[in-house]
């Protein structure tokens, strides 16, 4: 290669890359967004993002009937008597914290201090209630509730839907005693009820606290316990964690620590009854964790529908009914409605008519019942088994 041809090949690269960055310096810069700005931009692209996220909610919830309640503010209303303090949260209507006041722990104890024993709080434990509707599941954790009526003792927390119809959570704490009642009632919701919801999910778990000095002995009896219904009590593992689903049916579960217990005993007994117990570290102030799932029947006073077990029809299904007093061993309905009564052999019974039953028998959740009118004798009377609300 000549030195011609080595100058000519330097020239056009020379060339080439001063091309190259006179292109280059012609191109417009990129606009450069101040941070003020940018931030701006990113708060817009949020809440435009938080608006669409509002209205698929809302959307969704549209048949939500108690949808109205879903948006509030927590309160935490106080029940005692001269032995516990319970206080009830509104969301939820749950049980939020639960004080002894006779008690205090060894921690209180050593410090001086002269604090009630906290055996519940809110930041350790929960108690939820879910069951099915035509709108979807239900749980009352999702809502807040309204105070309707309270006492020192007595607590009436409410629901009302859009159509009227109202879901009542009534608390009672008994005088000079360590029991709360609890009780749901529901009143005009039976149009959202599927026919194939008959019972209610019951979710309650706990974090037990440490209380005592010493954590092996106070863990050592500390164990979830629970009573088979006929059978004997049963409990899971003190020393490592365990998970059971209990075979049968169950009369009550316990959170039990070595001195103290937080129980659920309920008015029927529990069925599909799953149980957990975690064991949790020496150093953490707890000592376990104790979960339990099961299912709860509703019990009720009020005949929704009926299906025949010897009858020819079932005219009274449909009927409305209401609740006339009566001896303290007896149960009484009487048909409110205008239409006929039940058919027997052919003939019409004239309405009214009335349902007795004995209280023992109306508690389970179906109760066999004798409908009486003037067209059945005592041997021909018709019988039907009568869903509770």
């Amino acid at each position: 290669m000549d030195k011609n041809t080595i100058i000519g090949l330097i020239l056009i690269t020379l060339v080439l890359i001063g091309f190259s960055w006179y292109n280059t310096s012609q191109m417009p810069e990129a606009p450069v967004v101040p941070a003020e700005q940018a931030a701006v931009v990113d708060t817009v692209k949020d809440a435009a993002a938080l608006q669409k996220e509002v209205a698929r909610k809302m959307a969704a919830d549209s048949s939500d009937i108690f949808f109205a309640q879903t948006q509030g503010s927590n309160r935490e209303i106080v029940l005692q008597n001269n032995k516990v303090q319970v206080k009830v949260a509104t969301q939820g209507a749950a049980v939020s914290e639960v004080l002894l006041k006779e008690y205090k722990s060894y921690a209180d104890f050593k410090d001086g201090k002269d604090s009630s024993l906290l055996l519940y709080t809110r930041k350790d434990a929960s108690f939820n209630l879910t069951f099915d509707t035509k709108e979807g599941t239900f749980s009352l954790a999702d809502y807040y509730f309204t105070p309707v009526s309270q006492t020192d003792s007595t607590l009436t927390l409410r629901l009302t839907a859009a159509d009227g119809g109202t879901l009542d959570v009534e608390y009672s704490l008994l005088p000079d005693n360590y029991l709360l009642n609890f009780t749901v009632k529901a009143n005009g919701l039976a149009k959202h009820i599927p026919a194939a919801t008959k019972s209610m999910q019951l979710n309650w778990e706990d974090r037990v606290a440490q209380h005592e000095k010493g954590f092996y002995f106070e863990n050592m009896y500390s164990t979830l316990t629970y009573k088979v219904h006929g059978d004997d009590t049963e409990k899971l593992s003190e020393a490592e964690t365990e998970q059971e689903s209990v075979t049968g049916q169950v009369d009550w579960v316990a959170f039990k620590n070595q001195y103290f217990s937080a129980v659920l005993m309920a008015a029927d007994p529990l069925a599909q009854v799953d149980l957990q117990s975690e064991q949790l570290d020496e150093n953490s102030g707890y000592l376990k964790h104790y979960t339990a799932r099961m299912l709860s029947t509703p019990r009720g006073r009020t005949p929704r529908g009926c299906s025949s077990t010897s009858a020819p029809t079932t005219t009274a299904c449909s009927s409305r009914w209401t609740t006339t007093k009566s001896p303290p061993t007896t149960t009484t309905f009487r048909n409110s409605s205008t239409s006929a009564g039940p058919s027997c052999g052919g003939l019409t019974a004239i309405s009214p008519f009335t349902c007795s039953t004995s209280s023992p028998a109306w508690d389970s959740p179906w109760a066999s019942c004798c409908y009486s009118s003037p067209c059945c004798s005592a041997s021909s009377s018709m019988r039907r088994r009568a869903r509770a609300t």
